[in-house]
């Protein structure tokens, strides 16, 4: 007998849909999944035909791998140009910042779907970028959710971006995120704020249109309260200045500047300058006294002690250079060999690396919290600071000559005119005859 037909099933990787709820519940009772799903897939579409998802409107359910790859090249494409537009430093204009001519309407606690099949991670109260996806092939309202690294952790519910989009994409809102919780294997709670214009007759309109679509304008309704209580405080006390003003002419006095800063200039201080001794001790009464001593004791928990510098590993003498190098010239020539190719912690003990460290699985930022599952870049360099006649410049000189990594790659200088002829002929005489690099002395406009 042919073997039944297995009913096939539509995984959308932008929403919550019913159907993959459904799913979802189904499968947790099986003891072994119909179908393998990749945990790190970004762009899988099981398919099948049509269906229609809570009763909204879906795009095709049928997506070749062809397309699937054009999808993912596009949206790699936009994504380099989005971050173009954020590093442009060369446009000089006074555009405002985005910011300025808007005010918080409302703060949307809702989730992020789908964030088993992205690897983006973030922490509780961390930042996150939202991007829509116009084009994206299983949900034209897709809105994107990315960590701070630009990795994708998954995409605000279908219903939740349907009503959002249109907002989004005609400038009337701009939305900031910051996670309220953490990721789950299925969803991670989120927390969106609504900016949206602080112009008094347009915020009435659009304040209307996000309650049409249920929309929060909570913060909106306190603002407007908080300036109505202002308003009507100013009009108190606008009425209480009238009146003195009224008062102090029935008694022949005259008002200067009836409506400005002045307007009661003509009062004279009388008395024994009780008042004034007063608002002097209260001026005094929330000073401090500053020691010097606090601020170094504050500067030396963050500072190497002299113990710690002498512990500091030394570097073996490079060959090339005939000058000896001291014990302290060759801890300086380690440290910045360390610090020209740092290495992440690769154990969870606790040590941290340019502020990251390793725990679970994950790389944290001590600073920030931050933590990412790949392993973050790390900044190469520092700036050694020994005071002069130390040796500076021969330990740069043995750092030229004694990193493995550089591999007779060149080494640019960049120095004042009044020591540059130092650089060359200390490379002379610190520098065996056989090693001596070839030297270039570029200055003036030819």
């Amino acid at each position: 007998m042919p073997k039944a037909k297995r009913k096939s099933h539509t995984i959308d990787l932008t929403g919550d849909s019913d159907a993959e709820n459904d799913y979802r519940r189904k499968s947790a009772k099986r003891k072994k999944p119909s179908f393998p799903v990749s945990p790190v897939a970004s762009n899988i579409s099981l398919t099948s035909s049509p269906t229609n998802y809570g009763g909204l409107p879906r795009m095709s359910q049928t997506h070749s791998q062809t397309e699937r790859d054009s999808w993912s090249a596009t949206q790699e494409r936009a994504l380099d140009d989005d971050i173009r537009r954020e590093i442009n430093l060369t446009q000089d204009d006074d555009d405002e910042d985005a910011y300025e001519s808007r005010q918080l309407y409302g703060i949307m606690n809702t989730k992020i779907v789908g964030v088993r099949f992205y690897t983006g991670h973030a922490s509780v109260g961390e930042y996150v970028i939202i991007r829509r996806e116009p084009q994206n092939p299983y949900d034209r309202n897709a809105i994107r959710i990315d960590n701070v690294m630009r990795e994708q952790i998954g995409h605000i519910g279908r219903q939740v971006a349907a009503k959002l989009s249109p907002f989004m994409d005609s400038g009337d809102l701009v939305l900031e995120g910051a996670l309220t919780g953490a990721k789950g294997h299925y969803d991670c709670p989120v927390a969106l704020k609504l900016f949206g214009t602080n112009d008094p007759a347009k915020s009435q309109e659009l304040k209307a249109r996000m309650q049409a679509e249920k929309l929060p304008v909570q913060e909106l309704n306190k603002a407007e309260a908080a300036r109505k209580k202002r308003e009507a405080e100013l009009e108190k006390q606008r009425k209480a200045r009238e009146k003195i003003a009224a008062q102090m002419r029935r008694q022949g006095n005259t008002v200067i500047d009836n409506s400005g800063p002045n307007k009661y200039s003509n009062f004279n201080t009388q008395g024994d300058g009780s008042s004034s001794q007063q608002a002097i001790g209260e001026l005094l009464s929330d000073t401090a006294t500053f020691n010097p001593r606090e601020v170094q004791d504050a500067v030396n928990r963050f500072a190497y002690t002299e113990d710690t510098l002498a512990k500091m590993p030394e570097a073996d003498q490079p060959k090339q250079l005939a000058t000896q190098l001291l014990p302290y010239q060759r801890q300086g020539l380690q440290w910045m060999l360390d610090h020209e190719s740092p290495k992440l912690p690769d154990k969870d003990n606790g040590e941290s690396v340019q502020f990251w460290k390793k725990s679970k699985g994950y790389y944290t930022n001590i600073a920030t919290s931050f933590s990412v599952k790949n392993p973050p870049p790390l900044a190469s360099g520092g700036i050694l600071a020994d005071d002069m006649g130390l040796g500076k410049t021969i330990q740069i000189l043995s750092l030229i000559l004694g990193d493995p990594k550089k591999s007779g790659q060149p080494t640019l200088i960049i120095a004042p005119l009044s020591v540059m002829s130092n650089w060359k002929k200390q490379a002379e005489v610190h520098i065996k005859k056989k090693y001596i690099p070839n030297i270039l002395v570029y200055h003036g406009t030819e």
